[in-house]
């Protein structure tokens, strides 16, 4: 395109842009394909289910007792505010006879 006499500067900038455009395309298939065939594969390894448990609107729920409690662990009175800053638990289930495959 470049030693064509009938090409521009004008033509020359679009059929790079054309160029870019087209591999930009293809990485971006290849990097979604990678990425989804990976996840796929980590999802095969999971033996397990999780939730958190971050409903501490009520104090004498079973998550909120766990998060006061371990803020007592720290500084002896815990305060709302204070346990309000912990991470909730997780509760985990695994399934029946199920080991983590490598």
């Amino acid at each position: 395109v470049k030693d064509s006499p009938t090409s521009s500067q004008i033509s020359l900038v679009v059929h790079a842009l054309q160029n870019y455009a087209f591999v930009f395309v293809v990485a971006a298939a290849g990097i979604g394909l990678f990425t989804k065939r990976r996840a796929d594969g980590l999802q095969n390894l999971r033996t397990s289910t999780s939730t958190t448990l971050d409903d501490l609107s009520d104090t004498e729920s079973g998550p909120a007792r766990f998060v006061f409690n371990t803020a007592n662990l720290f500084n002896g009175k815990p305060l709302r505010k204070e346990a309000t800053l912990f991470e909730a638990p997780t509760v985990i289930r695994y399934e029946a006879g199920t080991s983590l495959r490598c």
